[in-house]
This record gives C-alpha cells, sequence and structure tokens, in this order.
C-alpha cells in the first residue's frame, strides 16, 4: 500500500515538472516569434519586417501564416530578403514554412490577397529554436510519463486493498 502513494507522488511530480518545462519553453518560442495580425484583401496586403541574423540558432527561420475567415481568398506570402531577393509561397489556412537566413539584415514578409472580401490574418517571422523545442518534447514526455505512472499507482492501490 505504501507503493502506490510513493508511485502516486512521484508520478505527480514528473506531471507538475513536465507542465512548468512546457510552459517555459512555449513562452520562449512565443517571444522569439515577430509577428502581427490584420486585414487583408486586394490592394491591402498585411506586411511584417524582422531583423534576421543567420549566427543566431542554426540559420534557418520559418514564415508562419494563420488566416481566419477564409473563404474564397487565394493568399500569397512573399519574403524580401536583405539582399532584395524575394520568395514567393501560396499559403493556406495555415502555413508554416521553413528559409534559410543567409545575410543579416531586415526580411520583409507580405501576404496579398486576391478577393476583395475581407481574411483577418496572423503573419510572423521567426527562428528555429531547436534546444526550445527539445525542452518542450521533454517536458510534454515527463508529463505522459507522470500520468502513466499516476494511473499504474490507482491500479496498484485498488487491486492491492482487494487483497486485504
Amino acid at each position: 500500500m505504501k507503493r502506490s502513494h510513493l508511485i502516486l507522488f512521484v508520478g505527480g511530480a514528473l506531471i507538475a515538472i513536465g507542465m512548468v518545462l512546457l510552459g517555459i519553453s512555449s513562452s520562449f518560442i512565443e517571444d522569439s516569434v515577430m509577428k502581427t495580425s490584420g486585414v487583408v484583401k486586394t490592394g491591402s496586403p498585411l506586411e511584417l519586417t524582422a531583423e534576421l541574423d543567420p549566427k543566431i540558432g542554426d540559420g534557418n527561420g520559418y514564415i508562419i501564416v494563420l488566416a481566419q475567415e477564409y473563404k474564397d481568398a487565394r493568399l500569397k506570402a512573399t519574403l524580401f530578403d536583405p539582399s532584395g531577393h524575394k520568395k514567393t509561397l501560396e499559403v493556406n489556412q495555415k502555413t508554416q514554412q521553413q528559409f534559410n537566413i543567409d545575410d543579416k539584415g531586415d526580411y520583409k514578409l507580405v501576404l496579398e490577397s486576391d478577393s476583395t472580401t475581407e481574411t483577418m490574418a496572423v503573419i510572423g517571422l521567426s527562428y528555429y529554436p531547436k534546444l526550445l523545442e527539445a525542452i518542450s518534447v521533454l517536458g510534454f514526455s515527463m508529463m505522459v510519463t507522470g500520468f502513466i505512472g499516476v494511473a499504474i499507482s490507482i491500479v496498484y492501490f485498488v487491486t492491492s486493498r482487494k487483497k486485504i
């Protein structure tokens, strides 16, 4: 009977630690994303400019697009790097696209629509945070392990109680 309490305590501790790790990593990931939101329609694009450096992270960045009230509009995102080169991609309601950060400088993301209907959108530019992703996965794994431990302790408690 004492073992079930110990397993329950350890499982609860793993859940708590996992939740803290998930919260911290999510907060840092959210802070690393430069984002803006607004309405997109023909003639009224949504723009975001952010200074990115290839020395930060692993030299990769992400374009993030989240469109709400997305109906018949075709959305197009264009990324301009500091040297003036552009990369264009078709986007859907939720798009996340990786790109290489070649030079340090201002990167500009422009979201355009071919529809006169207004589409609410959020766009973002971010570094790829490998360390924060690893911490997030570790926190999630600890939570799952903790929940499994709690379930095992409950089963152990119930079966040991029936034997008495």
